[in-house]
């Protein structure tokens, strides 16, 4: 974690020291790329292909071969039941308190008659799937996205994602309670938590990035693409401005 927090910093740091240029076409390329530290982020992005190749892809296999769609659609529903605490925080910083009321009843109700949010029992009684975390929330006070820093196995972040990741990690309950309650259950919970949710994500995305891998000319300058696109995606909808919450999208030509 000490590892993961240096790296973030560093991020901080270069998001207070970049220099945006004025220029109307320099700006464009410099918000599409916006990649000050691109030789090393290779490298970090090469480490991270092997690990996915050799780690993380016989895992996922492996849990697809355990599991059915719906028990993993239902593991996927009860980990992002788990970040509703962040969420309600976050539309409460942002003045949003129609979307706090829907967000709040959503997690009581699946935590309660979902089964701890194994069941999505809110969406069924119109309550949609909403996210939110403090770098939307920074996006509303006006702060840019910052430089682009590949991190070792967490991959891509950018300078406000950094901060909103640190945030949303101490302002989540579930980054206490074990500690101070002392129960064993709950540091099991939690260290399940933060095991199944790359495997989650991944599983749902292993297919999509196998297709962007042999289709792209420069894996590395497309998922820079796609990761950019994707975040902005995920701020409007965030922000109630898109109601689709995609992480990533691939149907885009490669950032060369």
């Amino acid at each position: 974690m000490k590892k993961i927090i240096l790296c973030l910093s560093l991020l901080l740091c270069l998001t207070g020291c970049a220099t945006v240029p004025t220029d109307p076409e320099a700006l464009a390329e410099y918000e599409r790329t916006n990649d000050p530290l691109e030789p090393m982020n290779r490298g970090i992005f090469k480490f991270n292909l092997g690990v996915e190749r050799y780690v993380l892809r016989p895992v996922v296999l492996g849990y697809r071969a355990v599991t059915t769609q719906n028990m993993r659609e239902n593991i996927s529903t009860f980990l992002d039941n788990l970040q509703m605490p962040v969420t309600i925080f976050n539309d409460l910083i942002q003045g949003r308190f129609q979307q706090l009321g829907k967000d709040s009843s959503r997690f009581v109700i699946n935590t309660l008659l979902g089964f701890f949010g194994f069941f999505d029992v809110a969406n069924k009684m119109g309550i949609t799937p909403h996210k939110n975390s403090f770098a939307t929330t920074l996006s509303t006070w006006g702060m840019d996205t910052g430089p682009y820093l590949m991190l070792p196995l967490l991959g891509p972040i950018d300078g406000r994602g950094a901060l909103g990741y640190l945030v949303d990690y101490a302002s989540n309950p579930e980054t206490y309670l074990a500690s101070m309650t002392g129960s064993k259950s709950l540091d099991y919970l939690s260290l399940s938590s933060s095991t199944f949710k790359p495997i989650s994500t991944y599983e749902q995305l292993m297919d999509v990035l196998d297709d962007a891998y042999k289709s792209s000319a420069d894996y590395y300058a497309f998922m820079r693409s796609a990761y950019r696109q994707g975040i902005a995606k995920k701020i409007r909808a965030e922000s109630g401005e898109e109601e689709t919450i995609n992480h990533f999208n691939f149907e885009m030509e490669d950032d060369e």
